[in-house]
């Protein structure tokens, strides 16, 4: 937007110089905003790849807690068979 309105400007001036000034601070102008831009542009990649992390390791947290229910379940359920053999074995 700088741009087209440093050129509309241009076509109201006579001088050349001038217009090389206007052309020079509406250039300036470009520049920055793509400066802008890529920061901008940067800062949401580093949040992308943070979230990225971030699900990652919830991934791994979910799968070794699944893995540890796995392990304490069929813990639990020799007890609980250890615990109905003796009982029967108590009993003949």
């Amino acid at each position: 937007m700088a741009f087209s309105t440093a050129v509309f400007a241009c076509d109201l001036l006579h001088s050349p110089s001038q217009q090389m000034n206007q052309l020079s601070v509406a250039l300036s102008a470009v520049e920055q905003e793509i400066k802008m831009l890529q920061d901008r542009l940067e800062a949401l990649e580093r949040e992308r790849q943070r979230k990225d992390i971030l699900i990652a390791l919830q991934d791994q947290y979910i799968e070794v807690l699944e893995r540890g229910l796995a392990l304490e379940t069929p813990i639990y359920l020799a007890e609980d068979s250890y615990r109905e053999s003796r009982s029967t074995t108590l009993v003949v």
